[in-house]
């Protein structure tokens, strides 16, 4: 029977019930893709319209919402694209990293990696910006943009100062993209970070090879600033010329004029700077730079005394909106200052402030205006300011000037002494030697305001032991002076004192009042008294009245002249007094006031005055035969005639005499002065003996004299002379102890420097003289300095000192000399370009010197080092040379060397006749002739001539050059045996020769033929040991450790590979040698070591070098036994193909091996069926079929 169709049968109703549950759900997937399309599509609309923050909103919504979605890494990506672009820099580093982690294969992956590294850059964080760029790079090295992430990650490491960092990212593009298009910016950032290190020749040798390329402006940029760091302002000056030439208007070029100008600055060459600045304002430079040389102008004409209100207001009405307006606002108000207009300088600052309220020059502002109100005589005002500024939190070297500025208010204008003294010892202890300095002389004065004269007097020598070159050092010596001989004794009570002047009109009352005022020091008291008592012609000591007020006129010019320096005011009136108690005759100070009169009429330095006083203390003797002063005019004598001893050692003889009668006074205190010229006659006279006794007495009986400082120097030149050197350093180092003579001290210092130069302790000498420099230059001290630093082995420092001589005092005695020593100091450097000009210059600049030939003969030799022969030739050769031996041997092998042998004949002969002793230097010319012949293939002619110098001129450095070059043309000849002989007797025999470590390598090169890796390993090691161009070292030490390599001694391979990267790091060849000493670990057996070396610098390698360290890495893990790991390396090298396929056919076998060993035949037969597929018709065919039929037995077997 035939069901009826409508009946439902069992298996129909499951179907129904399936379709009918089936058909919703359609429904709402349906549905549900569409909401997900909607969603994705709305979100990129948004991004698409720039609505970065509504977009990510949507995107991160549509991330939740869809788990699932197959657009969902797409929705990642934009995400962080959204927050990338919409400068929510934070976000999109996370939100990049998530979708790098969530889709490691999504092709985007690498432009995501590079957006976070910029989104990492933009913030600053260029620590792990370079990190980014490097993984970037390491991750996609084949990329397009691989270099371009290089060099990101080397200028991010530099801006993080990691420098070792960007020097190495910088090396990779140079060694591993040589033809990117980017070289020469790798180039030029390389050249930077050197630069950063202070490695200035290797950046200037970098910049110098940046050509034809958008980076050369600014690489002649930076050969101006090393030109000028190494103190080579001619270069400089070319350089920059022939920048501005050829590329005008450029950043560079522009700011070549700032660079020079701000270095002039620097030098404290104000008026270089001026010109400097002002060419920049006529050469029409882009308005930035434009307002630079401005405000640099006006530095300029402020520290020159310059009006320069004018350029900072002109500054302000043509550039209202520059981004240096603070800069010209401060300016301004300085400016007003200086021109005392406080009012508008306050204004200015104040305007300032309110304009840029965070800009730090605002925070500067409140110190310039607590400096106004302090001239103003405002001290709360202006300790306001200072406070304001201090609150601002401002650098240490600021807020200690602000500080210092508040001690002097608190000194000068409110007399809070206390507050000052804290404040002043705390910054006699500042690291910045000028705020230190002026504290310390402060402290001086705050001491000298209490009227603590023995603690000021402690505090200015204090003053000029520590700051002795400092501005106010003369006037600290004129304050010990003035305190110590000047200063009243006792204070005075000036009412009291009026009072008994009023009261009392007794004369002898108002005279012994004047002389008690005269005895303390008060001596302009102390005149209306005494000059009322020598008025009065019935009082009985009007003389001694008389006497006491010349007396205290001419204590009131030396106490003016302690104090300002003033010049004497009351000479002629107190000369007047004298005369007429000298003219009266009977009075009992005639004789005392005749002394006085001497010194006043025959006051002179000069021996005509020195001369007319010797005559009048001989008249004084016979006037006075019975006066108590005629020790005194002995005295005065004999210093009368030291100064006439300039001219006639006679008179230091008189002198003598006069000393010696004085010393036998009862006088002590002429007793003490006589001693003294005694010894300063004696070392005058050159009796350094008895000289240094006397003066040695002399300290050792007056511990306390006045004379001691000066008795102590003279002492120390006596030792100088006699060749003491320690005991006479040990003298004038005890005069720098609490010194109260600058010029003393100075003097003291430079001799104390020449005893350590002599004594050849030459960094004493060069940080002494190093102390003397802020004085001022000094030809001898720049001169001795510049030696110490040589002597040091500071040879930069050596340099730039005797740059400064040259410059300074081109026409000083030596400057020849110093500027040849400079030159030969920058040759020794390797800085040749520099050294040739500085010798041509002491050539041009100094006609006469005997130098001149030696400074052309070096110029010549430097070409000729160079193998610039053309140039060594014209050096030697031109109208400014002078015939000598030097020059002329020169110029002939110049002409050789340029295969000029028919010219070079006839200067030979005409050698021959001028110079007939010239016998080794003939022989030289006989050498290069034969060197000639060898390149013109002759080498018969050679070998012929080569052997006449061997046996005419045996024991000359010319025959043993002679030796070198006969091996080559045995050589040529087919003379092996003579040429293995020759080359094996020169490497035994002549190891001081120059060409000793080429005849080692050439030998090596015949015993690394032979197999001779014994001897092949001794001949590189003689050849490291000799006269080898270092550019030859890295690949001789290379061949070295192959050796050795070769000879299966490992560690000594490996040692000598470790050698070649610690002395050259970034040379090619240590990359190579870091991955062989991984190879040697392997082939000595030690694979976990192999591992270790080699697998840190995979990510630096590719090509064929990487897929030989990688299978090293794989063959270590295989013969360790870890199968597993050596099949995962070996895959890489399956999945990551890099350099030949050869190492694919490798990969294939070692996984073939792997699997066999672990016993899994199906899959090790799969991958010797790829090697059969892939490399038919090879070796590792024939290899695999040979493992094949080994696994068939070992199958049968079982």
């Amino acid at each position: 029977m035939i069901p009826s169709r409508l009946t439902p049968t069992p298996t129909r109703t499951a179907i129904l019930a399936v379709l009918l549950t089936i058909a919703p759900v359609s429904t709402v997937i349906g549905q549900s893709l569409q909401d997900e399309r909607e969603a994705f599509d709305y979100a990129r609309v948004l991004f698409s319209d720039g609505l970065y923050d509504t977009a990510a909103e949507e995107y991160r919504r549509f991330i939740l919402n869809y788990p699932t979605s197959e657009r969902l890494a797409q929705a990642r990506l934009k995400l962080a694209d959204a927050y990338f672009h919409g400068g929510k820099l934070s976000e999109a580093v996370t939100a990049y990293q998530i979708f790098v982690d969530r889709h490691p294969d999504n092709i985007e992956v690498a432009a995501a990696l590079r957006n976070r590294a910029t989104a990492l850059e933009q913030q600053n964080e260029h620590e792990r910006a370079a990190s980014a760029f490097t993984e970037l790079y390491e991750r996609f090295r084949t990329g397009e943009y691989a270099v371009q992430d290089l060099l990101s990650a080397g200028t991010n490491s530099r801006q993080a100062k990691d420098y070792l960092g960007a020097e190495q990212s910088f090396r990779t593009i140079l060694t591993n993209h040589p033809s990117s298009p980017l070289i020469r910016e790798a180039t030029y950032n390389l050249g930077l970070v050197l630069t950063d290190q202070s490695r200035d020749s290797e950046a200037l040798a970098l910049f110098e090879s940046v050509k034809e390329s958008e980076r050369e402006p600014d690489a002649l940029l930076e050969i101006g600033r090393i030109s000028l760091a190494q103190d080579h302002l001619p270069k400089t000056e070319q350089t920059f010329s022939s920048l501005r030439k050829q590329f005008p208007g450029t950043r560079s070029a522009q700011e070549s004029y700032l660079v020079l100008g701000q270095w002039y600055e620097r030098q404290a060459e104000w008026k270089k700077a001026i010109q400097t600045y002002d060419r920049a304002k006529g050469a029409r430079l882009d308005t930035r730079y434009q307002q630079l040389a401005i405000l640099g102008l006006a530095r300029a004409y402020r520290k020159t005394g310059k009006d320069a209100l004018q350029l900072y207001t002109q500054f302000l009405k043509v550039y209202p909106k520059s981004d240096f307006l603070p800069d010209a606002r401060l300016g301004l108000g300085r400016s007003f200052v200086d021109q005392e207009k406080y009012r508008q300088a306050i204004d200015a600052f104040k305007r300032l402030q309110e304009e840029f309220p965070k800009h730090p020059f605002s925070v500067t502002a409140h110190r310039d205006i607590g400096d106004v109100y302090a001239a103003l005589g405002s001290p709360r005002l202006a300790l306001a300011a200072y406070q304001r500024h201090l609150d601002q939190d401002p650098p240490t070297d600021e807020a200690s000037v602000t500080r210092l500025s508040m001690g002097r208010v608190y000194r000068t204008q409110l007399a809070w002494t206390d507050k000052a003294l804290d404040i002043l010892r705390d910054l006699t202890n500042s690291p910045d030697p000028e705020i230190a300095g002026s504290a310390q002389f402060q402290l001086g004065q705050t001491y000298e305001l209490l009227g603590q004269t023995h603690l000021a007097v402690r505090e200015y020598r204090n003053y000029l032991e520590r700051h002795a070159g400092d501005p106010d050092a003369h006037k600290a010596e004129r304050r010990i002076r003035y305190l110590l001989d000047f200063a009243p004794s006792a204070p005075l009570d000036h009412d009291l004192i009026e009072l008994i002047g009023i009261t009392s009109g007794d004369v002898a009352t108002g005279y012994r009042l004047g002389r008690l005022l005269f005895d303390r020091r008060h001596y302009d008291e102390a005149l209306p008294h005494l000059e009322i008592a020598a008025g009065d012609s019935a009082f009985a000591d009007r003389d001694e009245a008389a006497y006491l007020q010349a007396e205290a006129l001419l204590a009131l010019d030396r106490q003016s002249n302690a104090l300002a320096g003033s010049s004497p005011a009351n000479q002629s009136r107190a000369l007047s007094i004298y005369q007429s108690l000298v003219d009266k005759g009977s009075s009992n100070r005639s004789d005392d006031a005749a002394l006085r009169a001497i010194e006043l009429k025959h006051a002179g330095t000069d021996t005509a005055s020195a001369s007319a006083r010797v005559s009048a203390y001989d008249q004084f003797v016979k006037t006075y035969p019975t006066s108590d002063r005629l020790v005194d005019s002995q005295l005065h004598k004999g210093d009368a005639l030291l100064v006439l001893g300039r001219t006639s050692s006679q008179h230091i003889d008189r002198a003598l005499k006069s000393y010696r009668a004085a010393a036998k006074s009862s006088n002590t205190a002429l007793v003490e002065k006589a001693q003294y010229g005694v010894g300063r006659c004696l070392a005058i006279k050159k009796q350094y003996a008895q000289a240094e006794n006397a003066l040695r007495d002399f300290l050792f009986q007056y511990p306390n004299s006045k004379l001691g400082e000066e008795a102590r120097f003279q002492l120390g030149l006596i030792l100088l002379e006699r060749g003491y050197l320690q005991s006479a350093a040990i003298e004038f180092a005890d005069l720098l102890r609490s010194p109260t003579s600058v010029d003393l001290e100075k003097s003291s210092r430079a001799l104390l420097a020449e005893c350590y130069f002599r004594l050849k302790d030459y960094a004493s000498a060069a940080r002494t003289d190093e102390s003397l420099l802020n004085r001022g230059a000094d030809p001898a001290v720049l001169r001795r300095l510049g030696e110490s630093y040589a002597q040091l082995g500071e040879d930069e420092k050596a340099i730039s000192v005797l740059g400064l001589f040259t410059r300074k005092f081109p026409s000083a005695a030596g400057a020849d000399t110093l500027s040849f020593r400079r030159a030969e100091l920058l040759a020794q450097l390797g800085r040749t370009g520099q050294a040739i000009d500085v010798f041509d210059r002491v050539a041009a600049n100094y006609p006469k010197s005997p130098l001149k030939p030696q400074a052309l003969s070096s110029v010549g030799r430097l070409h000729f080092e160079q193998g610039n022969y053309t140039a060594a030739l014209t050096a030697v050769s031109g109208p400014a040379s002078q015939k000598s031996e030097g020059i002329d041997e020169l110029r002939i092998l110049a002409l050789l060397r340029l295969d000029r042998a028919k010219q070079a004949r006839k200067e030979i002969n005409s050698f021959r006749k001028a110079y007939p002793a010239a016998l080794e230097a003939v022989a030289r010319f006989e050498v290069e002739e034969a060197r000639v012949q060898l390149r013109y293939r002759n080498p018969k002619g050679a070998r012929k001539k080569l052997e006449g110098v061997v046996k005419n001129h045996s024991g000359t450095a010319a025959a043993v050059d002679a030796e070198f070059f006969l091996i080559e043309a045995l050589e040529r000849v087919g003379k092996t045996d003579e040429h293995f002989a020759a080359l094996n007797a020169f490497v035994k025999n002549r190891k001081e020769n120059a060409n000793w470590a080429r005849a080692n390598l050439d030998l090596a090169e015949i015993k690394v033929k032979d197999d001779d890796y014994v001897g092949a390993s001794k001949a590189y090691l003689n050849a490291l040991s000799g006269n080898l161009e270092e550019t030859e070292r890295p690949v001789v030490m290379k061949m070295l450790y192959e050796a050795h390599r070769n000879l299966r001694l490992y560690d000594s391979a490996i040692t000598y590979a470790r050698n070649l990267i610690e002395a050259y790091p970034h040379h090619p060849l240590a990359q190579g040698a870091r991955i062989n000493i991984g190879e040697i670990y392997s082939e000595k057996g030690d694979h976990r070591k192999a591992i270790e070396e080699i697998r840190p610098h995979l990510t630096k390698l590719q090509n064929d070098e990487w897929s030989s360290a990688q299978f090293v890495i794989a063959k270590s893990h295989h013969d360790l036994g870890e199968y597993e790991n050596a099949l995962r390396e070996y895959l890489k090298m399956i999945y990551n193909p890099q350099g030949s396929v050869n190492w694919l056919a490798n990969a294939f076998m070692g996984r073939a091996q792997c699997f066999r060993a672990l016993g899994r035949a199906r899959e090790a037969y799969a991958e010797l069926d790829k090697i059969s597929a892939r490399f038919s018709g090879t070796a590792f065919v024939l290899q695999a079929e040979q493992m094949r039929a080994e696994m068939d037995k070992e199958l049968r077997r079982q």
